[in-house]
């Protein structure tokens, strides 16, 4: 005789209805698969686009028109990628050339929290401003 609990199969998309009445294993479950999927679907997605991008490129076509899945007329548009700057001191270079950096960009503050942490270490008023102006980011679970 077995004695072995019975296995129970779940789909996705029972679980999304159902996540507040199913036991934590199944939805820990649930949301490792999702997201090894999700991992998996961005390597393809990366992968069909470079490809598709080659070759609209060597026909030196900006449009391409297909039908999707459901047999419906549709039309891919390559676009360009937006330029930035990559250069870790483009601000000294510029300068160092004679040039004023504020005609190629501006100066933004940008907070720290490895610095703040340090900052909020002595304490009283200092601490209390800091801890109003960071707050902690989303919690997310990692497998």
């Amino acid at each position: 005789m077995n004695n072995a609990p019975a296995k129970i199969e779940y789909d996705l998309e029972f679980i999304a209805k159902n996540v507040r009445n199913l036991p934590e294993e199944v939805v820990c479950a649930a949301l490792e698969y999702g997201k090894t999927k999700a991992s998996q679907l961005r390597e393809i997605n990366t992968l069909l686009e470079g490809v598709i991008v080659e070759k609209m490129k060597a026909d030196n076509a900006t449009k391409m028109i297909f039908k999707n899945t459901s047999g419906q007329e549709m039309i891919a548009t390559l676009k360009t990628g937006s330029v930035k700057c990559d250069s870790k001191d483009p601000d000294i270079i510029y300068q160092e050339q004679g040039f004023d950096p504020l005609e190629i960009g501006e100066y933004i503050f940008k907070p720290s929290w490895s610095k703040a942490k340090e900052a909020r270490k002595l304490g009283r008023n200092k601490q209390i401003v800091i801890d109003n102006l960071f707050k902690p980011g989303k919690d997310t679970i990692t497998f």
